[in-house]
């Protein structure tokens, strides 16, 4: 089975475990303190990994559930450390001398819940630390074991692996002596009603609005993880079965294309469901035939791989110009070709008229590895009747030597701390959560 999806195209294979399950000899983990792993269901397991590596593919051992999910509460940290710190120790130490193809997934979508009921998808600071502080010892847990856990990448989720910016920004990328090795993971099924909700009538995506929203994501991703050298797997997407499979191949497509401008590598949830009643129809890949059961699907995600390069990455920050005491907007080109063309090219602002007093630039020979920062006033004068803006930045690259433009663009959110009854703003974010107090810490600066 594994040989065929690899075949077929995909390299990356994901093994979700649930813990808390068989009974009496097949009981996968013992009671605590210690959970002692059934030794028969790690020789299983290994045998999984076993086939992917042997097929070339990178293996992710995720530790997918137990009870559904785990708390993040100050009350219950303890325990859940406790018990997650065990069994990853057990399992680091099993295949300690592994290569770089197996990875770690310490944990799937940790939210707080309580015995399943009432789960919280957004968060609150409690839990956001607690998180940080169980990625943390996970981390440390895992590379005390040796061998080559100490240099293995490890993947880290965000607060329920969501692509929120808010729970994004609240990851904090833990302590390592190897930070390289250390991957942020993320879970995004959108746009929601198109991929994840079960009402089958929900079967249309392809919109410009559409668009943005996954053009939005990867900025995002890119904004906060990527572009500060933090790579970033998505560990689960997908869109159900709707009867929509042509229009399922371009979202694939669409979506594939988004993550590989920011070498995001992505992994499709087939939880083998495909046509059953008001449930999540992720399944592509029947067992039972060994086939795919939506070959356009199949298609659409390997076009997006094909999809034309994006040679630059982008990150937009405001800061504050005490030299001449106006606000600017620090629009951030790095070249992430890893060819040796040098491109030339531009870059504009579409925002409302009088916002910016420059809104367009241009630069040339950006080499790999260079970045050029371009600076945009904003206009001192302008009359704000809002906390935010919305404007648009667009970009060009040109590969002279080929004779090829290329171009992009970033849906930007400038929001403001204050703005006056004399209709002055101060910016203190691009897109991420309102702060009403960084724009004063910037203009001390």
């Amino acid at each position: 089975m594994i040989n065929i999806v690899a075949d077929s195209g995909f390299d990356v294979l994901r093994i979700p475990v649930t813990w808390n399950t068989g009974e009496n000899i097949y009981r996968r983990v013992g009671p605590g303190p210690d959970y002692a792993l059934n030794m028969t269901f790690m020789a299983r397991l290994e045998e999984v990994v076993n086939w992917g590596l042997d097929n070339g593919m990178y293996v992710i051992i995720n530790s997918h559930t137990w009870d559904h999910l785990v708390n993040l509460t100050d009350r219950d940290y303890e325990f859940e450390s406790a018990r997650f710190a065990k069994i990853w120790e057990q399992v680091a130490e099993y295949f300690k001398d592994y290569g770089d193809h197996l990875i770690f997934e310490v944990m799937n979508e940790p939210i707080y819940q309580n015995n399943g009921n009432n789960e919280d998808w957004t968060g609150k600071p409690e839990y956001y630390n607690n998180l940080n502080r169980l990625n943390q010892l996970l981390l440390d847990t895992i590379r005390a074991t040796g061998g080559n856990n100490e240099i293995r990448f490890i993947m880290l989720p965000t607060y329920g692996a969501l692509s929120g910016m808010t729970q994004m920004n609240a990851f904090v990328l833990p302590n390592d002596m190897y930070p390289n090795k250390l991957i942020a993971s993320i879970h995004a099924y959108i746009p929601y009603n198109f991929a994840l909700n079960t009402n089958v009538s929900l079967n249309q995506w392809g919109t410009d609005a559409d668009k943005r929203e996954l053009d939005t994501l990867f900025a995002n991703i890119n904004r906060v993880f990527v572009s500060k050298g933090i790579p970033v797997i998505m560990g689960e997407f997908g869109a159900m079965n709707k009867n929509n499979d042509a229009i399922r191949k371009e979202w694939a497509r669409y979506y594939i294309a988004g993550a590989r401008q920011y070498g995001i590598p992505c992994v499709w949830w087939d939880n083998t469901n495909f046509n059953a009643a008001g449930a999540q129809n992720f399944g592509m890949f029947d067992r039972a035939t060994l086939t795919w059961r939506f070959p356009l699907v199949l298609q659409g995600l390997m076009e997006g791989l094909n999809t034309a390069k994006i040679p630059m990455n982008l990150s937009l920050d405001p800061v504050y110009n005490s030299q001449t005491g106006n606000w600017q907007i620090a629009a951030k080109l790095k070249n992430i070709d890893r060819t040796e063309i040098v491109y030339s090219g531009s870059a504009d602002f579409i925002s409302p008229y009088g916002c910016i007093t420059v809104e367009s630039l241009t630069y040339e020979n950006l080499a790999y590895g260079e970045e050029i920062v371009m600076y945009f006033d904003i206009n001192p004068s302008y009359e704000y009747d809002t906390a935010q803006i919305v404007m648009n930045f667009n970009w060009t690259a040109y590969d002279e030597v080929n004779d090829i433009l290329y171009a992009g663009s970033d849906p930007t959110i400038l929001k403001f701390g204050v703005v006056t009854a004399a209709h002055t703003a101060y910016p203190i974010v691009i897109n991420g959560d309102l702060s009403k107090d960084i724009w004063n810490k910037s203009a001390e600066k």
